[in-house]
């Protein structure tokens, strides 16, 4: 069946111009099979009356914090960033109650925590540099640099650490889309 664009009326297969309007006339779309349940999705987009929920909506939590896909602005990657040490300290000060002494079993679990947590803020760190129109390598370098430094002197680290996020932190990022995606 063909349906007109203009006007939406139906036509059978053989019509190629709609006689309402003088539109060209284009095949109506094919209904897909929703995976989940084997139902029909039709062109409206539900199953039986029910809506399809988009194809990503699954994906969007996970990617919030285990993503360098994307861009981030400068208070969401603030926020974030504190949220991500915070929950960190909270987890290494509940680490150290509950083995009350320094052993292997606590460092284990305290490298894992922080090995996540450097993570969670590389993929932080890159994702604003995103919204700066700049590789995610920038945001490696910029937590690595100052942690090395911090082996050798801690507040050389911390200094370091501060001074550099002055760029991610104050800097406007691209107006509109760039090769990384949409303005957030």
């Amino acid at each position: 069946m063909k349906i007109c664009p203009k006007c939406q009326a139906g036509f059978s297969d053989d019509i190629s111009v709609c006689s309402n309007c003088g539109t060209p006339l284009q095949l109506k779309p094919q209904e897909s099979i929703c995976p989940g349940c084997g139902e029909a999705i039709h062109a409206d987009n539900t199953v039986n009356n029910a809506v399809k929920p988009p194809a990503n909506s699954n994906n969007r939590r996970r990617d919030l914090l285990f993503s360098t896909k994307g861009r981030r602005g400068r208070v969401k990657y603030f926020l974030m960033g504190v949220s991500i040490v915070s929950v960190y300290l909270v987890l290494q000060l509940c680490v150290i109650s509950i083995f009350k002494t320094v052993n292997a079993a606590c460092g284990a679990v305290s490298f894992v925590l922080y090995i996540t947590g450097l993570y969670l803020l590389i993929c932080n760190e890159a994702k604003r540099f995103h919204d700066l129109n700049r590789a995610k390598v920038w945001a490696v370098i910029f937590m690595v640099v100052p942690i090395l430094i911090g082996v050798l002197s801690p507040l050389y680290g911390l200094i370091v650490m501060a001074v550099i996020h002055i760029y991610p932190l104050f800097f406007k990022g691209t107006r509109g889309p760039n090769r990384f995606g949409d303005e957030p």
